[in-house]
């Protein structure tokens, strides 16, 4: 479980460079990327 939220955690800061900061599509991108690499997991924000 860890190592999934610090996948996560690097993931958003990611994002939020990527995406300009707007929450809606950081959120967007990592939900689509929890469903592809950990499908048995979920994570709230």
């Amino acid at each position: 479980a860890m190592a999934a939220m610090a996948r996560l955690r690097a993931s958003l800061r990611a994002y939020a460079v990527m995406e300009g900061e707007d929450p809606v599509a950081v959120l967007s991108d990592l939900e689509l990327l929890l469903r592809l690499t950990e499908p048995a997991r979920s994570a709230t924000a």
